[in-house]
């Protein structure tokens, strides 16, 4: 089993995925995929990250968590590893803001 985590496009998102698995407790591996763009500069490849990640994952069981451009490319991971995704999480800072809302 590994828990991938996608983060948002930007680089000030690095910060917020090593905090997530930071504060996981799981009694498996947790990947955290820092996109091309934020190290070789540009704008992301969704050919190449696929292609990363494929090559992670191999054929085990995988639990992702997405925020962002990370929900888009987990989106394209669903239709080729639907049979080893096990759960999909979502993280919204948009749902996050309402709930302290209220609304």
């Amino acid at each position: 089993m590994l828990t991938i985590i996608l983060p948002g496009y930007s680089p000030s998102n690095y910060q917020w995925a090593y905090k997530v698995k930071e504060n996981l407790a799981l009694d498996h591996s947790i990947l955290v995929h820092e996109w091309n763009h934020w190290k070789k500069g540009g704008t992301l490849s969704l050919k190449t990250e696929l292609e990363f990640i494929y090559k992670k994952v191999k054929k085990e069981n995988i639990n992702i968590i997405a925020k962002s451009v990370g929900t888009r490319v987990t989106m394209h991971l669903t239709n080729t590893l639907k049979d080893s995704i096990k759960k999909i999480i979502k993280y919204s800072t948009y749902q996050y803001f309402n709930r302290c809302r209220g609304t």
